[in-house]
């Protein structure tokens, strides 16, 4: 089967989506193309166009659009509802479909490398798309989570505190849900290096393999695990086939190579 898929973002030169997709094409003897559209936001409604033509077979969704696209969707999975972020559309029954697979991504991640989040107090960097989708798996976890913006506010569900309020010592978890530090912009870094102290880091960028804030932690983890299990539960959506994702994800790691 020939199949067409495309990332639809903006400064995504960067991302490693075409190779992984396609390396899962050839995993399950699939022909998939995967595409890296990067569109200003006005151009969004041609692709929806397009995949109302079957000119694409599905569209994965990354910054700075998880949150626009959902007033281009007509059903939302109930993991996009609790998130009101989509970065994963299909067509099902002459519907757009919006999912959230990074939920399912992050999950993957903390079952890959053991971490324990159960009532440990995380402070999430960002509250964008990614914090939305990760939010969800923390609060699955009894987590205690707070959330660092440059513009606080009362939002209900989370609770948000200002950059410059942050106490580092009252954390064992940070999680980099920004986009700071991604390739090129290797030397831009959230925090400063003395405002790691004991905690576990998670950065959820994956380009650089260390970003600079990951240096300064003595445990630290980035997001390839995450964009791994989060592109085989697309593909499993947009193909509508139940996959191995342990198995794809063991071949994935021998055959994806990036610095």
């Amino acid at each position: 089967m020939n199949h067409k898929f495309g990332l639809i973002g903006h400064h995504i030169s960067y991302s490693l989506s075409s190779e992984i997709h396609e390396a899962i094409g050839k995993i399950i003897g699939d022909q998939i193309t995967y595409d890296l559209i990067d569109i200003e936001p006005t151009e969004i409604k041609t692709y929806i166009k397009y995949l109302k033509e079957n000119r694409y077979d599905g569209f994965n969704i990354t910054k700075p659009y998880k949150e626009i696209i959902l007033s281009y969707v007509d059903e939302l999975s109930e993991t996009a509802k609790k998130t009101k972020a989509v970065n994963t559309i299909y067509m099902k029954d002459n519907k757009i479909i919006g999912d959230n697979t990074d939920v399912y991504g992050f999950w993957y991640l903390l079952s890959y490398y053991r971490i324990n989040i159960e009532r440990k107090n995380v402070l999430v960097l960002g509250t964008g798309g990614a914090a939305k989708a990760i939010h969800q798996v923390l609060l699955n976890a009894n987590a205690n989570v707070k959330f660092a913006s440059r513009h606080p506010r009362d939002d209900g569900a989370m609770k948000m505190i200002h950059y410059k309020d942050i106490i580092a010592a009252q954390y064992d978890i940070f999680i980099n849900a920004t986009p700071i530090g991604t390739y090129p912009n290797v030397e831009d870094c959230v925090l400063a290096k003395d405002e790691i102290t004991h905690q576990i880091l998670i950065d959820l960028i994956y380009r650089p393999k260390e970003t600079k804030l990951m240096s300064y932690a003595d445990k630290a983890y980035n997001g390839f695990i995450m964009l791994l299990a989060q592109a085989v539960k697309s593909e499993m959506l947009w193909l509508n086939n139940d996959l191995d994702i342990h198995e794809i994800i063991d071949e994935l790691l021998e055959v994806i190579e990036y610095e």
